[in-house]
Parts: C-alpha cells; structure tokens; sequence
C-alpha cells in the first residue's frame, strides 16, 4: 500500500516516560518534547475490529504511517491538541507502511 501524500496530515507524537515519585509510585506520562509526522487517520470499522473492541469501538482510529517513522505502543499521539488526546494500543508493521491503532485518553 503506497502512502498518498494528499491523504498526510501533520501530527504530533510524544514519546511515553515512566515516572518514579519520591515514595516509589511509578505512573506513566508523556514527554514535554513532541515529534511532528505526517500520517492518516480514519475511524475504526468492520466486523474484526467490532468483536476485538466491542464497545471500546467508538474510542478507537485507525492510523497509516510511514514506515521509518519511530513510534512505540504506549507514545501519545496529539490529535487537533498540544497534548496527548489518544495513545497508540497496537502497531502492525509492513514492508512499506506501519498502521498503528489509537485510542482516546479518557481522564
């Protein structure tokens, strides 16, 4: 699948940091510097991605990225936001292209 750069649009990534407080509690934030990339997103759809999410459906995108773009499970990914407003769940890696699905950060 090749990437149409029409469809691109930029984004901002922030890489996941694990945080240890003075008492010893770890707590997972995001970084204060972010990546800009340019990638795809649309909704998730279809009846595979329904039975794997259920109900969870709603709160998840799909996104298409180059591949040579570093991104992990767990980095931040800033939609229309200069802060992290969804979090990438599952990263499938191909020959040309990486399609990455996110879901919201519910607070």
């Amino acid at each position: 699948m090749r990437l149409k750069r029409n469809r691109l649009k930029p984004y901002l990534i922030r890489k996941a940091v694990i945080v240890t407080s003075d008492e010893g509690i770890k707590k997972a934030t995001y970084s204060d510097v972010s990546t800009e990339i340019r990638a795809e997103i649309w909704p998730a759809s279809g009846r595979l991605q329904a039975e794997i999410y259920g109900q969870r459906l709603a709160y998840i995108l799909n996104c298409l990225v180059d591949r040579e773009t570093l991104i992990d499970e767990d980095d931040g990914f800033c939609i229309n936001s200069d802060k992290v407003t969804h979090k990438v769940i599952s990263i499938k890696r191909y020959t040309n292209h990486q399609v990455l699905e996110l879901e919201q950060c519910r607070d």
